[in-house]
């Protein structure tokens, strides 16, 4: 079961979602989930349900509240504990301990140089917002208390977002966000110091020193307080054009395998591959094994700006699905995508990639043809900035698929075209990577009888080679 809390109660559970008529139950499941696994003592749950004066039968009633709710749910989700009552669920089964789980993942990725995955688990929480939390309880302290710990989390959750952005050198893609931040918290110095920064990295000199000036000014209208360390420093360091403030260096794409030889020749191949994918959100790879279908695939992707694809370059090894569950699961665990109770792994997936703008690599796609056609064409409908890159030897035959079959490398006519052609570049390279030359006029007349002979196939060359 899953209950939702940030925002209008929803509920959940196999088999569909459970409406809860009743104001007051929902009160109490929101009180309950907000303290998922933890004791909530009778007094709390009264003064939650009726405020600071409750009415002489509220201890009846509430017996009759719980009672009814505990008739809508899965048996056992409400414990009687001495003192009270317990919502039986694991945490990850409210969305508010999802939130703080996110959160603290983000900051821990942060801190640990991987502002992509901090990025995802950031927006992934922030995804779970959708509204005022606990709409149902009465506004007492104690509503007040819990909805403010899940407030904070969704400003620090915004908080690092804009940090992770900032580390990816999305700084003018950020602007418009913090300002908004900003207005709607500008008492929080941190947002402002990202704003500046962004608008220093931009080129916007001038406006960062406007912004650090206007916190300055808010800080003391408000307040009567001076800009903290924080601000003071960084209002510095834009005034000397700190070269330490310059736009980090773009990180390279993510969840790419790293070739472990060089990449010889299809200059135009990749040309051409990649400006299907800027026009056509699937693009599959066609050829028979060993025409380099995989190198061709990540050499495009792994040259995919960050601009094009912010959420990264994903991918995804095909070889060993069979089915629809085998290939959700790869998917799965490709994204690192977080998979709660009582969810199905396709719901998780389809949530996490809803509002994404990235590329999926699926490689060997062949053996499985059937399974992966339907899944990329409900996967690119429910996320409609993911782009696909396939390699198959055979087309998918999905709606939109643009296809390109890719040819052997071109052949050298003779020993004296060896070093200008595709296929004998790709065998002198391996040779030298072996120490070797093959530089007599016998072996290179060699090397290129056999690079016609295999037909200029990139795997048969490495062979060869």
């Amino acid at each position: 079961m899953e209950v939702a809390i940030l925002g209008p109660l929803l509920l959940d559970r196999e088999g569909g979602r459970i409406e809860i008529a009743t104001p007051k139950e929902r009160a109490l499941l929101e009180l309950l989930a907000a303290r998922v696994g933890s004791l909530v003592g009778v007094g709390t749950l009264i003064e939650a349900l009726w405020g600071e004066a409750p009415p002489a039968s509220a201890i009846r009633t509430r017996h009759s509240h719980v009672s009814r709710l505990r008739r809508s749910l899965p048996a056992g989700v409400i414990a009687t504990v001495p003192g009270g009552y317990r919502l039986d669920l694991p945490a990850e089964g409210v969305d508010a301990e999802r939130l703080a789980r996110l959160v603290a993942s983000g900051r821990q990725a942060l801190a640990g140089g991987d502002p992509r995955a901090a990025r995802r688990h950031l927006r992934e929480g922030l995804d779970l917002w959708r509204g005022d939390p606990l709409p149902d309880l009465v506004d007492t302290p104690l509503r007040s208390g819990l909805v403010a710990r899940m407030e904070e989390l969704r400003r620090s959750a915004e908080e690092l977002r804009v940090d992770a952005e900032l580390t990816l050198g999305r700084h003018a893609e950020v602007v418009g966000d913090v300002e908004v931040l900003v207005a709607e918290q500008p008492l929080r110095e941190h947002r402002w110091a990202q704003l500046a920064l962004a608008l220093h990295r931009a080129g916007r000199r001038a406006e960062a020193l406007d912004a650090l000036q206007r916190a300055r000014r808010r800080l003391r209208e408000e307040h009567g307080l001076d800009p903290g360390a924080e601000l003071r420093e960084l209002e510095a360091r834009v005034l000397r054009d700190d070269p330490a403030l310059a736009p980090p260096d773009p990180l390279p794409p993510r969840s790419l395998p790293t070739p472990l030889t060089s990449f010889v020749g299809r200059d135009r191949e990749v040309i051409t591959v990649a400006k299907l994918l800027d026009e056509h959100r699937l693009v599959t790879l066609l050829g028979p094994g060993g025409v380099g279908k995989s190198r061709l695939a990540l050499r495009v992707a792994g040259a995919s700006g960050e601009r094009r694809w912010p959420d990264g370059v994903w991918w995804v090894d095909l070889h060993p699905v069979h089915d629809r569950g085998g290939l959700t699961a790869a998917l799965v665990r490709a994204l690192e995508v977080t998979v709660p109770p009582g969810t199905s792994p396709r719901d998780a997936l389809a949530r996490f990639l809803r509002h994404r703008r990235l590329l999926l690599l699926l490689d060997g796609a062949e053996r499985a043809v059937d399974v992966v056609a339907p899944v990329v064409g409900d996967l690119l409908v429910a996320a409609p900035g993911v782009g696909v890159l396939v390699t198959s030897r055979v087309p998918l035959g999905g709606p939109g698929e643009q296809r390109h079959r890719v040819p052997p490398l071109d052949l050298p006519g003779s020993a004296a075209e060896l070093s200008d052609s595709e296929a004998g570049r790709l065998v002198l390279d391996r040779l030298a990577e072996r120490g070797l030359d093959g530089g007599t006029p016998e072996e290179r007349e060699r090397l290129a009888r056999l690079c016609r002979r295999v037909d200029g196939l990139p795997l048969a060359l490495e062979l060869v080679a």
